[in-house]
């Protein structure tokens, strides 16, 4: 197996601190991911304080819960 010796490289020098663009760009869909769950999460929450039964699923591999308000427990 060849040895091989590793030195920054200069025409990378200029990105110092910068992402590829891939990792822009997924880093603008995580927060759009993120920011589409609390709108979920409120709606979930505004749902169930006004009577509907809202179940949530962690994952697509887990069985939904039941949303519960700390309220209304044992309603």
């Amino acid at each position: 197996m060849a040895e091989y010796d590793t030195q920054p490289c200069p025409e990378l020098h200029h990105m110092k601190g910068l992402s590829f663009p891939a990792d822009v760009k997924f880093r603008h869909v995580l927060e759009l991911v993120t920011a589409q769950i609390e709108v979920f999460r409120q709606c979930a929450v505004y749902l169930s304080q006004n009577g509907l039964r809202v179940y949530v699923r962690e994952g697509a591999e887990r069985n939904p819960v039941c949303f519960v308000d700390k309220g209304r427990r044992g309603e």
